[in-house]
């Protein structure tokens, strides 16, 4: 960066996603660091880099900044520009592997209405986006919810054709002995599209909302185990229609590097929100 921008200033802060106890707190840091809007109203545009970032870090950070250029959009003409830029390598993502990881939890902020007196007793939904090398991760998960019904998301289209027939058959036992999935349940997502899969959990809790309200609250949760692109779509979904998000942070990562093809890596940026979505 200071290679890059010689010229300008740069202020580096940290953000520490564990504390000396290994309790996660990127989320409280981060909300300490954005605590002071007017740090962040200074500027026309934000540019948020997700690519190496962890899902416990990432959700929190820009699920703060969207409601800080929400609030600023409301309260003046101009809108703060919230851009997302993500490198992304379908083959790099196969091939880590996320270790330890004790407890499945729900990301801060994103709790959806988990733990609400009024609902003491929901149905709860899991929709989580599968991606390779996360069995531990999703039993953890299952066993947190014991939830009523899952409907898992491949990524379809995808660069590999047959990638979602891969994740069924890696996950055989999970989905169809341990959670019992009605093989037509499954629900395809663009790989290369965060929007799409952002749309189809928005309509599948709205469906369950409607569908089962006259048994109790359904309780949609969702995590993300696949790319960063489509965990974009994930977070998208869950701060518009209030979903919880599940997760397990793992202690540490392993990378088969001579195995990966960097070739195949594509960036992409994504515009949040801002000047082009206001009302003229």
């Amino acid at each position: 960066m200071r290679s890059l921008f010689a010229n300008a200033e740069i202020d580096v802060k940290e953000i520490a996603v564990r504390n000396a106890n290994g309790r996660l707190v990127g989320s409280a840091h981060i909300q300490t660091l954005l605590a002071d809007r007017a740090w962040v109203s200074g500027f026309t545009d934000v540019i948020v880099d997700i690519t190496a970032l962890p899902t416990s870090v990432s959700f929190p950070l820009l699920g703060t900044l969207i409601s800080i250029a929400d609030e600023q959009t409301s309260e003046a003409d101009s809108a703060l520009n919230l851009h997302c830029i993500v490198c992304e390598n379908v083959s790099l993502d196969e091939r880590i592997m996320a270790e330890g990881g004790e407890v499945a939890a729900y990301i801060d902020p994103f709790h959806g209405r988990s733990g609400l007196a009024s609902e003491p007793d929901p149905i709860t939904i899991w929709a989580p986006v599968l991606g390779e090398r996360q069995p531990e991760a999703l039993r953890k998960i299952y066993d947190m919810l014991n939830p009523q019904e899952v409907k898992p998301f491949l990524p379809s289209p995808s660069r590999n054709p047959r990638r979602g027939d891969e994740l069924v058959a890696h996950y055989q036992s999970l989905l169809f002995d341990a959670w019992q999935v009605d093989p037509r349940g499954f629900i395809y997502a663009d790989e290369r599209d965060p929007f799409d899969i952002y749309r189809q959990l928005g309509e599948l809790a709205a469906v369950y909302k409607e569908s089962l309200s006259p048994l109790g609250t359904a309780h949609t949760v969702v995590s993300a185990h696949s790319s960063k692109l489509l965990s974009l779509g994930v977070l998208l979904a869950a701060f518009e229609h209030n979903l919880a998000v599940a997760h397990v942070e793992p202690t540490a990562y392993s990378l088969d590097t001579m195995a990966v093809d960097f070739e195949t890596n594509e960036l992409f940026e994504v515009w949040l929100t801002g000047d082009a979505y206001v009302e003229t």
